[in-house]
């Protein structure tokens, strides 16, 4: 087997990463008078882009630019979110376009997104998660306790 580059890559490797990152799943607990709960599934932001991005957080950071920054920030959220459970009232997929995500989401809701997707600050941890898939390893990270592991306690007691 190889790598993107050509080169090999070292035996007992579990996982290969596409060119342009892993899927991951993300979720936003709701936060009341700011938005409802979020489910999404997302590419991370390339170091570039991360780069590009703590770029413009400085030089737009006065809040006369911070409409452009959302502007960014709405395209970015574009270019990364493939999937996510934001409905229109007719039941519909909401559009993942800089213009519909600009009226469909507060300030906080689009800067919280794009520091998941920028890696500055985790997903928080959805209650749907599956021990079995992300919430093992996402409680590992957080030192917080699996639902196997919360399950497991209370059948002990």
């Amino acid at each position: 087997m190889s790598d993107h580059n050509g080169g090999a890559v070292p035996a007992g490797t579990s996982w290969i990463i596409d060119e342009d990152g892993q899927a991951e799943k993300g979720f936003i607990a709701a936060v009341p008078g700011q938005h409802p709960e979020l489910r999404f599934e997302f590419r991370r932001m390339t170091a570039d882009e991360q780069r590009q991005h703590s770029k413009a957080i400085r030089r737009l950071g006065d809040s006369e630019n911070m409409q452009e920054y959302y502007a960014i920030a709405a395209k970015l959220i574009e270019r990364h979110v493939k999937w996510w459970d934001v409905r229109r009232q007719d039941g519909a997929e909401l559009p993942r376009n800089p213009e519909t995500i600009l009226k469909a989401f507060k300030p906080e809701g689009i800067a919280r997104i794009v520091s998941i997707l920028a890696g500055i600050s985790p997903s928080d941890l959805d209650p749907r998660w599956d021990a079995s898939e992300d919430g093992d390893e996402t409680a590992m990270a957080t030192g917080e306790k699996t639902p196997a592991q919360v399950d497991e306690e209370r059948r002990k007691n």
